[in-house]
C-alpha cells in the first residue's frame, strides 16, 4: 500500500492593513530601541568621565541640570511649543441623529474614549513628541475613559468637541494622520465631523496631574 503526504502550508498571511501595522510597529520598536542605545552610550560615557575627574564641579552641575530638563521633558512637567497639528473631533450633526434608526449608527455617530485612544496612538506612531486634548497634556500616566455623558482625561471630565494638539514635523504629522487607512478616514466614514490643520507653532501646557509609584520603591 503506497501512502502520499500532502505538504499543507500553515503560514497565515496578513492583509494590507494588518502589514501596514505591522510594519509600522517595527519601525517604531526599532527607533526606540535605537534611542534607547543611544542613551546607553551617553551614559556609559558621562560616567566614564565623573570616575576620571576630568570635569570641574561647574560643568557636572550644569550637565545634571540639563539632565533634569530632559527629563522633566519627557515627563510632560515643562510646558512646551513648537510646530505640529491640531485636530478637532465631534458628535455627528444632531439632524443625523433623528434621522438614523440603528442604535448601532447612532453609537458610530458618538466619539468615544476608544477613538480618542486610537488617535493618541496614531500620533505617537507619527512622531508626535507632546499630545495634548482639551489642555490635559497626555503622559504614560494619562488616563482617558467614558465617564457618563463624559469623557475624563487625567480625571477632567470633559465634553465634544475635542481639541487635540500634537508637536512634532507638522507635514510628517499630517501625512501620517490623513492617510487613506488611518484611523481618522474611519472617523469620517462613521459620519463624525473632524478637522486637521498644521500650524507653526502648538502651544502645549504641563502635565498637572499627580504621578504615583504604587509598587515601584528604591532599592537602596
Amino acid at each position: 500500500m503506497n501512502i502520499s503526504f500532502k505538504k499543507v502550508d500553515h503560514r497565515n498571511f496578513l492583509n494590507i492593513k494588518q502589514y501596514q501595522d505591522a510594519y509600522t510597529e517595527k519601525k517604531k520598536l526599532s527607533s526606540d530601541i535605537s534611542n534607547l542605545i543611544k542613551k546607553y552610550n551617553q551614559y556609559l560615557k558621562k560616567v566614564d568621565k565623573y570616575i576620571k575627574g576630568n570635569k570641574d564641579d561647574d560643568e557636572i552641575v550644569e550637565e545634571v541640570k540639563k539632565e533634569i530638563n530632559n527629563n522633566e521633558l519627557d515627563l510632560g512637567n515643562i510646558r512646551v511649543k513648537g510646530q505640529g497639528i491640531k485636530i478637532t473631533m465631534k458628535d455627528g450633526d444632531k439632524k443625523l441623529f433623528s434621522k438614523v434608526t440603528d442604535p448601532s449608527e447612532q453609537m458610530g455617530l458618538i466619539i468615544h474614549d476608544k477613538d480618542i485612544l486610537y488617535v493618541i496612538n496614531d500620533l505617537k506612531n507619527a512622531g508626535a513628541e507632546a499630545i495634548s486634548i482639551n489642555g490635559q497634556r497626555i503622559t504614560s500616566d494619562s488616563s482617558v475613559y467614558c465617564d457618563g455623558p463624559f469623557l475624563s482625561i487625567n480625571g477632567v471630565k470633559i465634553v465634544s468637541p475635542f481639541y487635540i494638539s500634537a508637536i512634532g514635523n507638522k507635514e510628517t504629522l499630517r501625512e501620517y494622520m490623513l492617510r487613506s487607512d488611518g484611523y481618522l478616514q474611519i472617523l469620517k466614514l462613521r459620519r463624525t465631523n473632524v478637522d486637521l490643520t498644521r500650524v507653526n507653532e502648538v502651544e502645549i501646557p504641563a502635565y498637572q496631574g499627580d504621578i504615583y509609584s504604587k509598587y515601584l520603591k528604591s532599592d537602596d
